[in-house]
């Protein structure tokens, strides 16, 4: 009886001592091979780095607008970009439009968004990496040196993300970029009765395209 009081009460220590750290090691080895090639594959797409700043300065926008953080998200294509969040088609696109100007305009602060999964991603890749050397000068592994990681990561990754974003996955100059149309569903809800009635829609995409240049003869 007092065996199993004792396994009851160190379990979780020993869980959080041992079996996290080399959990957590082992998730960071696949970041630590993941996280750089997918920044690169970001990187080198120059449409899909324009349609990532035009994402960013539209939920800037957008949240600005509705004084609400934390309730748009989004992701970018090379045709254009989603957003995720409560708001009308009308919004979501006139907020493209006032994003895609202000960063013509000179306010590229706009492509940077402190949620980006690329600052979460460099943070995570930060951790792990801070956890990884403190294993290899301290030949141990255990709890303390995951919640230092941590810290650190915390402390240093928002800003080396944002660096990150700037100048590797997003592209302000969007001069050369159009915002042509947006694009949703409107998914009906089942009343009783039989009635139905559609719903609000909580996804766009919207579309961009090049700006075609013509040659001066």
């Amino acid at each position: 009886m007092i065996f199993l009081f004792l396994l009851i009460i160190f379990l979780p220590i020993l869980f959080l001592i041992f079996i996290l750290p080399i959990g957590y090691l082992i998730h960071g080895f696949l970041n630590l091979l993941t996280v750089p090639l997918q920044i690169i594959e970001i990187a080198v797409n120059r449409k899909l780095r324009k349609n990532h700043a035009l994402e960013h300065a539209t939920i800037n926008v957008l949240e600005k607008r509705s004084r609400r953080k934390n309730i748009f998200s989004g992701y970018a294509r090379e045709n254009g970009f989603y957003v995720f969040g409560p708001a009308s088609p009308d919004e979501i696109f006139s907020s493209s439009i006032e994003g895609r100007e202000r960063l013509i305009n000179g306010e590229k602060n706009l492509a940077i968004h402190n949620r980006c999964g690329t600052s979460i991603a460099v943070a995570s890749f930060l951790t792990f990496l801070v956890f990884l050397i403190l294993l290899i000068l301290t030949h141990s592994i255990n709890i303390f040196l995951l919640l230092l990681a941590f810290l650190i990561g915390e402390i240093l990754g928002p800003p080396l993300g944002k660096i990150t974003q700037a100048y590797f996955t997003t592209d302000a100059n969007v001069s050369d970029i159009k915002i042509v149309d947006i694009e949703y569903n409107l998914k009906n809800i089942f009343g009783p009765f039989g009635i139905t009635f559609p719903s609000r829609s909580s996804s766009f995409f919207i579309k961009t395209t090049e700006v075609e240049k013509f040659k001066v003869l």
